[in-house]
C-alpha cells in the first residue's frame, strides 16, 4: 500500500513540474508601436516573458546591464528601472514593484514578464487570444505626420544652482578665443582661433600643450602662414584640414597629437569643410559646392555630379542617412545618388541656407549637426544652426521630420535682446544649448522642456561625454559635471 502511495505522489508530481515548467508561447506576434518585433515570448505559469532588450529597446529605452550582480536598468526620460534576475522585486524609480514571476535567464537571453516592463515604460499591453497578438502601444508616442514648427514655451528661466561651470583652462585672450572644444579617445581637445593652435590635455593633466607636429615639423602659426579650416573624426583617426605653407593639406592622426599627410591626396579645389562617415569610413568634401567622396580614408577621391551644392552647403551623416541642403531644402539620401526631401524647407529671409554638418568651422555661421550617437535606440537626431536667428532642431524619427525650436520660444529676460544658439551638444540624457550671451539650457526630454545655467563669458562650443560637458568661450575652457544633475532629473 505504502509502494502505491509512493508511486502516486512521484505522479502527481510529476504532473505538477509538468503544468509548471516555462514553455514557449505558442505563436504569439508582438507588435510595438505598431511594429512587429522578431522574438520568440516564453509561458511561465500564465505570465508572458520576453527578451529584456527586445523590449526596452523597442519602447525607446536605454539599457545598462551589470554583469556582477546580474542586473538590469532601463531608463526612458524621467523613469528608471531595475530588475536584477531571480529577484521577485523590481523598482521604479526607486520604489519597490512585486513580480508575479522573477526575470531570468533562458538560452542566453534575459526574460523579463511582458506586462511588468511595459507598464513601468508608460505603455498600454493588450492580449489578443484569438489571433495569438500581443500589442504595446507607449502611451506617450505621438506620430509626427508632417515637418512642422513647434515653440516650446515651458522654459525655467531660473539659475540651475546644482549645476556649476568651473573654469580648467584660463587664457588672457586678446584677439583670439577657444573656438571649438570636443572629446577623442583618452584626450580633450580644443581650437584656439587668432593663434591657429590646436591643444590637448589629458583628463588627469590640469595643463594644456600644443606640442602638436604634422610631418615632423611642430605646427603653428609662428612658423608658417597656417591656418586650420576644420576637423573630423572617426574612432579610429582624426583628419584636419589647414592651409599651411601655401597650400591645402588633410592630415591625419591616430592620437591628435602627430600628424602626417603622406600618402593623403585630397582633391585639388577642396575648400574648407568636409566631413566623416565613422561607420564605413567614407569622407565626404563640399568642394567648391560639389560633393566628393573618398571610399578609402582620403587617398583618392570621387565626384559626386548628382548633388551639387552651393558653396558653404554641408552635409552630414546620421546613422545610414545622409542630410545635405539642396535647392533651400534639407534632402536625404542613402548612396548619394538618390535624394529625397525630407520637408524640412527653409523659410527664414535672415538664413540664406540651413547649414548642417557635424564638422568643426571657423565660420559662425556654419551649424553643427550631432549624429544620434547617443540616442541610438529612439533614433532622435539633433541639428542647429547658429546663424542669425539660431534655432534648435529635433528630429525623433531619423531625420524624416522635424521640429525647429527658434529662439523666440524660450522666455528671454526682459528688457534684454536675446543672442544666438552658437553650439549643440548631446549626451545620453542631455541636450545642451549654448549662446553668445553666456547662457547654456539643458534638456533632459528631448527638447520638450529646458532649464538652464550661466557662464559669465561668450559660449562658442560644447562639448559632452560621460556626462562632462565642456564649453569653449572667449575667457578659456570651463567644465561642468553634469553627473548629479542627470540623475536628479531622472528621477523626477
Amino acid at each position: 500500500m505504502l509502494r502505491v502511495i509512493g508511486k502516486l505522489k512521484n505522479l502527481l508530481l510529476a504532473l505538477v513540474l509538468l503544468f509548471t515548467v516555462t514553455t514557449p508561447a505558442l505563436a504569439a506576434q508582438v507588435f510595438v508601436n505598431g511594429e512587429q518585433l522578431n522574438v520568440s515570448t516564453v509561458n511561465e505559469s500564465g505570465i508572458t516573458l520576453i527578451p529584456l532588450r527586445a523590449i526596452f529597446q523597442s519602447l525607446n529605452a536605454i539599457v545598462n546591464w551589470d554583469e556582477v550582480s546580474q542586473t538590469v536598468t532601463a531608463t526612458k526620460a524621467q523613469t528608471t528601472v531595475k530588475l536584477q534576475i531571480g529577484s521577485s522585486t523590481a523598482y521604479i524609480n526607486g520604489q519597490a514593484v512585486t513580480l508575479q514571476v522573477p526575470g531570468k535567464i533562458i538560452k542566453g537571453n534575459t526574460m523579463v514578464p511582458l506586462r511588468f516592463v511595459s507598464e513601468a515604460l508608460d505603455a498600454n499591453v493588450k492580449w489578443d487570444g484569438v489571433a495569438q497578438t500581443i500589442t504595446i502601444t507607449s502611451v506617450s508616442e505621438t506620430p509626427i505626420e508632417q515637418a512642422t514648427t513647434e515653440k516650446i514655451d515651458n522654459i525655467n528661466t531660473q539659475h540651475n544652482n546644482a549645476t556649476e561651470w568651473k573654469p580648467i583652462w584660463e587664457k588672457i585672450l586678446d584677439r583670439t578665443n577657444i573656438h571649438r572644444v570636443w572629446f577623442w579617445k583618452d584626450k580633450q581637445f580644443a581650437i584656439v582661433r587668432g593663434e591657429e593652435r590646436l591643444y590637448f590635455k589629458e583628463p588627469d593633466n590640469r595643463d594644456w600643450s600644443s606640442k602638436v607636429y604634422a610631418d615632423n615639423i611642430y605646427l603653428s602659426a609662428q612658423n608658417a602662414h597656417f591656418y586650420i579650416y576644420g576637423v573630423a573624426l572617426t574612432p579610429e583617426k582624426m583628419y584636419m584640414s589647414i592651409f599651411y605653407e601655401n597650400e591645402n593639406k588633410l592630415l591625419v592622426s591616430n592620437d591628435g597629437i602627430k600628424w602626417v599627410s603622406d600618402g593623403l591626396n585630397p582633391p585639388s579645389d577642396y575648400y574648407r569643410y568636409w566631413i566623416t562617415a565613422p561607420k564605413n569610413k567614407t569622407l565626404l568634401a563640399n568642394s567648391r559646392g560639389l560633393l566628393k567622396q573618398s571610399l578609402n580614408g582620403g587617398n583618392s577621391w570621387n565626384y559626386d555630379i548628382t548633388s551639387r551644392c552651393a558653396p558653404w552647403d554641408n552635409v552630414t551623416f546620421m546613422g545610414d542617412k545622409i542630410f545635405a541642403v539642396l535647392d533651400n531644402k534639407l534632402k536625404t539620401s542613402n548612396d548619394l545618388e538618390d535624394w529625397q526631401d525630407t520637408g524640412f524647407e527653409i523659410s527664414d529671409a535672415n538664413i540664406c541656407k540651413y547649414y548642417i554638418g557635424n564638422i568643426f568651422s571657423e565660420e559662425s555661421i556654419i551649424g553643427k549637426a550631432v549624429p544620434s550617437i547617443d540616442y541610438p535606440k529612439d533614433n532622435t537626431v539633433v541639428a542647429f544652426n547658429p546663424a542669425s536667428t539660431g534655432s534648435v532642431c529635433i528630429s525623433p524619427d531619423g531625420g524624416n521630420n522635424w521640429l525647429t525650436l527658434k529662439k523666440d520660444s524660450f522666455k528671454w529676460r526682459e528688457g534684454t535682446v536675446p543672442s544666438r544658439i552658437t553650439s549643440v551638444a548631446v549626451s545620453n540624457y542631455l541636450i545642451l544649448a549654448g549662446t553668445f550671451d553666456g547662457v547654456v539650457f539643458y534638456s533632459v526630454n528631448k527638447g520638450q522642456t529646458w532649464q538652464k545655467t550661466k557662464i559669465n563669458a561668450d559660449v562658442l562650443d560644447l562639448a559632452i561625454k560621460d556626462n562632462i560637458a565642456l564649453a569653449a568661450t572667449n575667457k578659456g575652457v570651463y567644465q561642468m559635471d553634469c553627473t548629479n544633475l542627470v540623475h536628479s532629473l531622472s528621477s523626477q
